[in-house]
């Protein structure tokens, strides 16, 4: 071997330990980067004629288990997915529905305490300011609770808005590395970023991706659609302004670049993206137009979608349902009741009766004005069957008590009484009054004439928002008016009595409203149930505290997979401080090694150099 091949083998072991060095300081730099891997620098005999030339250094090499790496983008997936419901339900745990001092089981616990302390009581005005205190308290928790749920849906539809520009930064940011490789880059780093930004993006969604030989990636949703080939797509999406339960969401979709205006970055009114979540009010809507469908699987934006569109409007449908029956229950009880002395007008909290005519109407109703000693001045026997329309019920009463007192129909379409005399008092028995009416939902609902009016209402509502609700404003202001006792009629000619101001049997059939038992619906994740309305607002609690527990518990048993995974990984791909000073002194010897003997390389060519001359 001449003198020029053991120099020129010893400059190439030079340069291949240099470059190794410089992998290992590389790697040492960056023991705690995250998404850096561990990287090696392969090497090559270099043989010419059939004779060694030394060393040839190859590519950076990086340590990678690609199936492991595939199998931990699947777990972090379902993670954030978990979280973020997770998180949610934490959230929801500090409402009134949770386990704080103030939650609605206890609260609900007090307000029939206030009730039973006045039916023991009625004439004890500080009893009847405790019970309108405690059913506004009640009534206050479970408002508040549905403001949180839609303020919760807010908060998610925002961080989708968020997510999805995220997404799309990510989309970009991998189109530019794609070009980058496709150029020739040196890629060992370049992918490292690359799959950096594919763990983040399959965080958000369920993605599958196609490496190709040079590096360069396509991406596609878990449906099919394209997200990333020679070009990213654009996922568009705009969140709601504000969000109640009448909230439309608007789809999310994706589109080429050509069809977003470059200007608004919005898409062109021209175009038609590929949905990969259909626009409506929520998931699994009454009406299959206004229903929400996503093709997104798993993922942090999975997560946010089932919290905004399925799980926060369940439990809002479980408060609806809570609300509803509270409601429905005690102004049934408040409406078989008067206040005593009795009141000389009523007047209606339904602005709307025009349900009355296609109603199913029977029963009769009685209806008296009396003097203050419950003389009878006059009476009116309704028999509901009889009248086609409210303004044929309207007409029989005024002329059945002709003139003693009078019936109308408002401008607000509320029905009013009111007497003719001040000194004289309205008083009336539900007797076996009975309306029918169905709802456009399909549902019936059966009430007495009174409670149809509400001409006695103790709580008042939205129709449109049931967790609305409120004791009645007069009521509120001058607890007086409660009603605590009860009208009877009979013999003949008729006698009427209310019982007087120490008769409690109006509170009585109210506090007997807290245990009555109800027929619930299956609502939201509650089952079926023939209970009173504490009972169910227990279910609900109960309900939700165990959704709470089964969600932390899947998100502690994805997050020990994760770490497992995560160690495994770490394994192959992360930096050992122990191994990469062992190749450090390996290459520095050879280092070393490869600068000796370019030296004795140098002198024997002196020498050569020195005999020749």
């Amino acid at each position: 071997m001449s003198l020029n091949a053991t120099l020129n083998n010893a400059v190439s072991g030079l340069a291949m330990a240099q470059r190794s060095l410089t992998t290992v300081s590389n790697n040492i730099a960056n023991v705690s980067t995250t998404g850096y891997t561990k990287k090696t620098t392969t090497q090559y005999a270099a043989v010419t004629g059939g004779i060694g030339m030394g060393v040839t250094a190859g590519e950076l090499k990086r340590s990678i288990d690609a199936l492991l790496q595939r199998e931990q983008r699947t777990t972090t997936a379902d993670l954030a997915k978990s979280t973020v419901v997770n998180d949610t339900y934490a959230r929801l745990q500090l409402s009134a529905l949770g386990s704080s001092s103030n939650n609605l089981t206890d609260l609900l616990s007090s307000f029939q305490t206030a009730v039973d302390a006045l039916a023991n009581s009625p004439t004890n005005s500080a009893a009847r300011a405790s019970l309108v205190a405690t059913g506004n308290a009640v009534a206050s928790a479970i408002g508040s609770t549905a403001d949180l749920i839609q303020t919760l849906r807010g908060d998610a539809d925002k961080q989708i808005g968020d997510q999805v520009a995220e997404i799309n930064d990510q989309l970009t940011q991998l189109q530019g590395i794609n070009l980058q490789l496709g150029r020739g880059v040196p890629a060992a780093e370049l992918l490292d970023t690359r799959d950096s930004l594919l763990d983040s993006l399959s965080s958000k969604l369920d993605i599958s991706i196609s490496e190709q030989a040079d590096g360069q990636v396509h991406v596609n949703t878990s449906n099919g659609t394209t997200l990333l080939d020679d070009k990213a797509r654009v996922v568009a999406y705009t969140p709601a302004s504000t969000v109640t339960t009448e909230t439309t969401f608007g789809a999310i979709a994706v589109y080429a670049q050509g069809q977003i205006d470059s200007i608004t970055g919005e898409p062109l009114a021209s175009t038609r993206g590929v949905e990969l979540v259909s626009s409506g009010l929520r998931a699994n809507a009454a009406s299959a137009s206004d229903s929400i469908d996503s093709s997104i699987d798993s993922g942090s934006l999975a997560g946010l979608l089932e919290v905004r569109d399925s799980l926060l409007p369940k439990l809002n449908d479980e408060l609806s349902t809570l609300s509803t029956s509270i409601v429905q229950s005690l102004n049934a009880a408040h409406n078989a009741s008067t206040s005593v002395p009795l009141p000389a007008s009523l007047t209606g909290s339904r602005q709307d009766t025009s349900s009355f005519a296609a109603a199913s109407k029977s029963g009769t109703f009685k209806l008296a004005v009396l003097d203050a000693s419950d003389g009878l001045v006059a009476s009116a026997t309704l028999i509901l069957s009889s009248y086609a329309s409210m303004t044929d019920l309207v007409a029989d009463v005024n002329s059945q008590l002709g003139g003693a007192a009078t019936a109308a129909i408002g401008a607000d379409g509320a029905l009013s009484l009111s007497t003719a005399s001040s000194a004289n008092g309205l008083a009336y028995v539900e007797g076996d009054s009975q309306i029918t009416t169905t709802a456009a939902d399909g549902s019936s609902s059966t009430q007495g004439l009174a409670q149809y009016l509400g001409l006695n209402d103790l709580f008042t509502s939205s129709a449109s928002q049931p967790t609305r609700f409120k004791i009645r404003d007069d009521i509120a202001a001058d607890p007086a008016l409660l009603g605590n006792a009860t009208t009877s009629v009979g013999g003949l000619p008729e006698t009427w009595s209310t019982g007087g101001a120490g008769d409690a049997s109006g509170i009585q059939a109210l506090a007997a409203a807290f245990t009555t038992a109800r027929s619930f619906a299956a609502t939201g994740t509650v089952p079926a149930a023939t209970t009173s309305f504490m009972t169910y607002a227990g279910n609900i609690a109960a309900n939700l505290a165990t959704k709470t527990s089964d969600a932390q518990s899947a998100v502690d048993t994805k997050q020990d997979l994760s770490d497992a995974l995560a160690a495994q990984q770490s394994t192959v791909s992360g930096v050992s401080i122990d191994e990469e000073l062992s190749r450090l002194i390996t290459y520095q010897q050879a280092y070393t090694a490869a600068a000796r003997l370019i030296q004795v390389s140098s002198d024997l060519f002196d020498k050569l150099f020195s005999a020749a001359s």
